[in-house]
Protein backbone atom coordinates (compact mmCIF):
# COMPACT_ATOMS: atom_id res chain seq x y z
CA UNK A 1 0.00 0.00 0.00
CA UNK A 2 2.80 2.39 0.88
CA UNK A 3 4.20 1.72 -2.85
CA UNK A 4 1.48 3.50 -4.29
CA UNK A 5 1.73 6.45 -1.94
CA UNK A 6 2.44 9.65 -3.74
CA UNK A 7 4.89 10.42 -1.09
CA UNK A 8 6.94 7.42 -1.45
CA UNK A 9 10.14 6.24 -2.40
CA UNK A 10 8.93 4.24 -5.04
CA UNK A 11 6.71 7.01 -6.72
CA UNK A 12 9.46 9.38 -6.64
CA UNK A 13 11.81 7.38 -8.36
CA UNK A 14 8.97 6.62 -11.31
CA UNK A 15 8.97 10.26 -11.37
CA UNK A 16 12.59 10.97 -11.67
CA UNK A 17 12.53 7.99 -14.26
CA UNK A 18 9.72 9.41 -16.06
CA UNK A 19 11.24 13.26 -16.00
CA UNK A 20 14.96 11.63 -17.15
CA UNK A 21 13.07 10.21 -19.87
CA UNK A 22 10.28 12.40 -21.45
CA UNK A 23 13.06 14.46 -23.81
CA UNK A 24 14.04 10.55 -25.45
CA UNK A 25 9.94 10.38 -25.45
CA UNK A 26 9.61 13.61 -27.22
CA UNK A 27 12.77 13.19 -29.38
CA UNK A 28 10.98 9.54 -30.64
CA UNK A 29 7.70 11.33 -31.28
CA UNK A 30 9.59 14.12 -33.34
CA UNK A 31 11.43 11.82 -35.54
CA UNK A 32 8.47 9.85 -36.56
CA UNK A 33 6.79 13.37 -37.73
CA UNK A 34 9.37 14.66 -39.40
CA UNK A 35 9.99 10.79 -41.41
CA UNK A 36 6.42 10.63 -41.94
CA UNK A 37 6.10 14.57 -43.39
CA UNK A 38 9.37 13.72 -45.62
CA UNK A 39 8.08 10.81 -47.00
CA UNK A 40 4.62 12.62 -47.89
CA UNK A 41 6.14 15.82 -48.83
CA UNK A 42 8.38 13.60 -51.13
CA UNK A 43 6.03 11.36 -52.54
CA UNK A 44 3.44 14.62 -53.67
CA UNK A 45 6.77 16.15 -55.47
CA UNK A 46 7.81 12.81 -56.85
CA UNK A 47 4.37 12.47 -58.32
CA UNK A 48 4.61 15.62 -60.15
CA UNK A 49 7.52 15.78 -62.86
CA UNK A 50 8.35 19.74 -63.52
CA UNK A 51 10.08 19.60 -67.14
CA UNK A 52 9.95 16.31 -67.43
CA UNK A 53 12.61 16.03 -64.37
CA UNK A 54 13.10 13.02 -62.18
CA UNK A 55 14.80 13.09 -58.67
CA UNK A 56 16.31 10.09 -58.07
CA UNK A 57 16.76 11.03 -54.19
CA UNK A 58 12.62 11.07 -54.30
CA UNK A 59 12.84 8.39 -56.31
CA UNK A 60 14.99 5.91 -53.72
CA UNK A 61 13.78 7.75 -50.65
CA UNK A 62 10.17 7.01 -51.06
CA UNK A 63 10.08 3.92 -53.20
CA UNK A 64 7.67 2.18 -55.59
CA UNK A 65 4.74 0.52 -55.06
CA UNK A 66 7.09 -2.40 -54.94
CA UNK A 67 9.27 -0.93 -52.56
CA UNK A 68 8.47 1.17 -49.16
CA UNK A 69 11.96 3.57 -50.56
CA UNK A 70 14.49 4.49 -47.42
CA UNK A 71 12.26 6.58 -45.80
CA UNK A 72 9.46 3.43 -44.88
CA UNK A 73 12.64 1.61 -44.25
CA UNK A 74 13.77 3.45 -41.61
CA UNK A 75 10.82 3.76 -39.96
CA UNK A 76 10.10 0.69 -40.19
CA UNK A 77 13.43 0.04 -38.49
CA UNK A 78 12.99 2.54 -36.08
CA UNK A 79 9.47 0.87 -35.23
CA UNK A 80 11.28 -2.12 -34.23
CA UNK A 81 14.01 -1.13 -32.76
CA UNK A 82 14.73 -0.90 -28.81
CA UNK A 83 14.49 2.85 -28.83
CA UNK A 84 10.57 2.22 -29.67
CA UNK A 85 9.96 -0.48 -27.16
CA UNK A 86 11.86 2.49 -24.47
CA UNK A 87 9.44 4.73 -25.86
CA UNK A 88 5.91 2.20 -25.60
CA UNK A 89 7.67 1.90 -21.71
CA UNK A 90 7.77 5.19 -20.82
CA UNK A 91 4.31 5.95 -22.24
CA UNK A 92 2.76 3.30 -20.28
CA UNK A 93 4.21 4.25 -16.71
CA UNK A 94 3.00 7.73 -17.50
CA UNK A 95 -0.19 6.34 -18.73
CA UNK A 96 -0.76 3.83 -15.80
CA UNK A 97 1.23 5.82 -13.03
CA UNK A 98 0.09 8.93 -13.04
CA UNK A 99 -2.60 11.23 -12.70
CA UNK A 100 -6.31 9.27 -12.54
CA UNK A 101 -4.73 5.55 -12.96
CA UNK A 102 -2.58 5.86 -9.24
CA UNK A 103 -5.80 7.52 -8.05
CA UNK A 104 -7.69 4.91 -9.46
CA UNK A 105 -5.09 2.12 -7.97
CA UNK A 106 -4.25 3.34 -4.78
CA UNK A 107 -8.36 3.72 -3.65
CA UNK A 108 -8.53 -0.06 -5.13
CA UNK A 109 -5.52 -1.15 -3.09
CA UNK A 110 -7.83 0.40 0.21
CA UNK A 111 -10.37 -1.22 -0.18
CA UNK A 112 -8.60 -4.30 -0.86
CA UNK A 113 -6.86 -3.62 2.82
CA UNK A 114 -10.14 -2.96 3.92
CA UNK A 115 -11.52 -6.26 2.76
CA UNK A 116 -8.71 -8.41 4.38
CA UNK A 117 -8.69 -6.66 7.34
CA UNK A 118 -12.45 -7.40 7.64
CA UNK A 119 -11.79 -11.11 6.44
CA UNK A 120 -8.95 -11.43 8.85
CA UNK A 121 -11.35 -10.01 11.69
CA UNK A 122 -13.75 -12.28 10.80
CA UNK A 123 -11.38 -15.74 10.76
CA UNK A 124 -9.75 -14.44 14.01
CA UNK A 125 -13.43 -14.22 15.81
CA UNK A 126 -14.47 -17.87 14.25
CA UNK A 127 -11.11 -19.42 15.53
CA UNK A 128 -11.71 -17.83 19.01
CA UNK A 129 -15.26 -18.60 19.55
CA UNK A 130 -14.16 -21.35 17.85
CA UNK A 131 -11.74 -22.61 20.51
CA UNK A 132 -13.59 -21.10 23.38
CA UNK A 133 -16.66 -23.64 22.66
Amino acid sequence: QRLLDVDSQAMSDVRELLDMTAGFSTAMDALMRRLDHMQGLLALIGSRRTLEHACSFCREAVGSNASGGLLGELRLETSRSAADAMRSLQAEAVSSLMGTALEDSQSAVRRGGAALAAFRSGVVGLLVEGAAE
